[in-house]
């Protein structure tokens, strides 16, 4: 027996998996499809989604059902984002390793729908049955690789929250007349309804004088220098959010010339704002970085490095007594539970890939002279007998790995020594190899 609801319904596959697949032995397709899959179900878990099916090269994920969410279509829009940040990571990694080059298209609309269970006492399948789930996966063979196309109803649904570009009016294979198709470009600005709805436009404020009334009196007496703390409680849909968009955007916080450190109000005024949303329960500690990010101006765009930049000088403007608290700082702004645009995946949700030894040319593994040991003292210096002695407590554990000896042309596998047993099997200083560090991996004696 069905269940009717309003849900979104998101089609994502690899294109051009065919031209991938040919000529390749399957196991190896498996090592390049798998963590494609993985990255995808990822991206719709974190947004509290449900993956209904898995086909092959490309998922089917429903929002809205079975558990149901108001913002389905906002989340949607903001779970095929991730996906193209994540996949992107992850095909500039395979392209560097194998010469591959992995793209994915999503396709997104929103619309009423028959849920139900499908399945025997073997297997049970959860699905969605409707022209809005067929739509859905016309949006997904229409949508060019490495791009997101959605409908004109989760724009409804999803706008102000996320950054569209219109593609006008499309033949859609079985409807009588073209479709509005739009592509999903970035998230929007806003963050919470208010704010989305005061970019379309707000109706007249009436009444709460005297609600407003005791909030201008606080924030006379905070700016005569006396801190003030005023909480707004209230019953959902009273207006609380709009009583304070209003004292925010007042004449009087905006335009009033009394405070003198400037900021980024006419008045002299520093506003900061946050806000818990439905979809950051992944992320723990979402209003304190929101407010963190907010008062060092950090933007979506920011790379790292402009990130620390902001950071760092903030802090130091403020006390250079505060540097010690800079690295918690940068840790705790460079979290996000919302998607970043092109370019700039966040770095907890780029995918891992093992490390491997990579070794250096023969050349760089010919026994050390001492004219080569004193021009490269600064390479080998990690393995004087002081350096050893600071590393014992770092290097307890054993492991397997692969040393390189004599001038490189022999290599075998032995058990990793610790640097205490090294005077035990003979090897001394003089027999140490002068090398490069090769991106982190070392080449050790045997």
């Amino acid at each position: 027996e069905g269940e009717r609801k309003q849900v979104t319904v998101l089609f994502a596959d690899v294109k051009g998996s065919m031209e991938l697949l040919a000529d390749r032995d399957p196991e190896e397709v498996r090592k390049i499809l798998d963590p494609v899959l993985t990255l995808m179900m990822a991206a719709v878990h974190h947004y509290e989604g449900t993956v209904n099916q898995v086909m092959g090269d490309g998922i089917m994920a429903l929002f809205g059902a079975p558990l149901a969410h108001e913002d389905h279509a906002v989340r949607a829009c903001y779970a095929a984002l991730r996906m193209q940040d994540v996949l992107r990571r992850y095909s500039e990694e395979l392209r560097r390793a194998q010469g591959v080059e992995v793209q994915i298209r999503v396709g997104i609309n929103s619309g009423d729908v028959v849920v139900r269970s499908i399945g025997s006492d073997l297997r049970m399948d959860y699905s969605a049955v409707g022209q809005t789930t067929n739509l859905a996966a016309r949006m997904e063979q229409l949508a060019a690789p490495g791009s997101i196309r959605l409908t004109a109803e989760t724009l409804h649904l999803a706008e102000g929250f996320v950054q569209v570009t219109p593609l006008g009016p499309v033949p859609i294979k079985g409807l009588g007349e073209p479709g509005e198709v739009f592509e999903l470009v970035g998230p929007g600005a806003a963050r919470t309804r208010l704010e989305a709805a005061a970019r379309r436009g707000l109706t007249r404020f009436v009444g709460r004088s005297a609600e407003l009334e005791q909030l201008r009196g606080a924030l006379d007496r905070a700016s005569l220098g006396h801190g003030q703390v005023v909480a707004v409680v209230g019953e959902p849909g009273v207006g609380k959010s709009r009583l304070f968009w209003e004292l925010t955007h007042s004449h009087r916080v905006l335009f009033e010339k009394g405070a003198t450190p400037p900021s980024r109000s006419p008045g002299g005024w520093l506003i900061l704002q946050s806000a818990s949303v439905s979809y950051g329960k992944a992320t723990a500690y979402l209003p304190v970085i929101e407010l963190l990010r907010g008062y060092f101006a950090i933007e979506s765009r920011d790379d790292p490095r402009k990130i620390r930049e902001k950071v760092t000088g903030k802090v130091l403007t403020l006390a250079p007594a505060l540097a010690p608290g800079t690295r918690p700082m940068l840790n705790t702004c460079s979290a996000t539970s919302r998607p970043t645009p092109t370019g700039s995946t966040p770095r907890a949700a780029r995918p891992t890939t093992a490390r491997r030894w990579r070794w250096p040319s023969r050349a760089a593994c010919a026994p050390s002279s001492p004219t080569a040991t004193s021009a490269s003292a600064s390479s080998t210096r990690a393995w004087t007998s002081a350096s050893r002695r600071r590393s014992i407590s770092a290097r307890r554990r054993r492991c397997t790995a692969t040393w390189t000896c004599g001038s490189g042309s022999r290599r075998r596998r032995r058990r990793r020594r610790h640097p205490d047993d090294l005077d035990k099997h003979r090897v001394s200083t003089d027999s140490l190899l002068t090398c490069q560090p090769v991106r982190g991996g070392r080449v050790c004696p045997a």
